[in-house]
């Protein structure tokens, strides 16, 4: 069996005047404030500690702490889930970004996100997302939560869309 799984790809269309928009949620805020399923982004340094300044630029090398709900849920009373990350791509230019899991036990689950936007016939914006695991625990997250991620990557793209057209 391979050793790696990709869990989904996610797609959502918009206007070409409202990719700037899209692209400052993806790019600089990763949208998690405030759409619908990711609930909490804290920057932090490489032991996960909160930075005391959460407006430093984002960039290749920057940890992330997301606190997020699966499934994807706007109701304060589900539970959260936290998960760790660093940033491996940042590319404003090309609107693409990507982080990888940071696990507790090195060398047991890879996980590495994309998110990127793209202009496409018609004068729309693509944006794409993809995850892709591997590792021991690949399997077990792809049984556990396949169907949820699939879910969490639909809502984000349809709360990208909504939050970029309502900008």
């Amino acid at each position: 069996m391979p050793s790696s799984c990709v869990s989904g790809l996610g797609s959502i269309q918009d206007k070409a005047e409202d990719t700037e928009k899209a692209r400052e949620e993806v790019q600089e805020k990763h949208g998690h404030a405030e759409l619908e399923h990711r609930r909490a982004q804290t920057k932090t340094d490489k032991s996960m500690k909160a930075l005391s300044d959460q407006n430093v630029p984002l960039g290749v090398g920057s940890y992330l702490r997301m606190t997020v709900r699966m499934p994807p849920s706007t109701d304060d009373t589900k539970p959260t889930m936290h998960s760790n990350e660093i940033v491996t791509e940042h590319d404003p230019a090309a609107y693409r970004v990507a982080w990888r899991y940071v696990p507790a036990i090195p060398g047991t689950l890879f996980a590495e996100r994309w998110q990127r936007l793209s202009e496409v016939e018609g004068g729309k914006t693509l944006y794409e997302t993809r995850e892709v695991f591997g590792g021991p625990l690949a399997y077990v997250v792809r049984w556990l939560m396949r169907s949820k991620l699939d879910v969490a990557f639909e809502a984000f793209a349809a709360s990208l869309k909504e939050r970029a057209e309502a900008l």
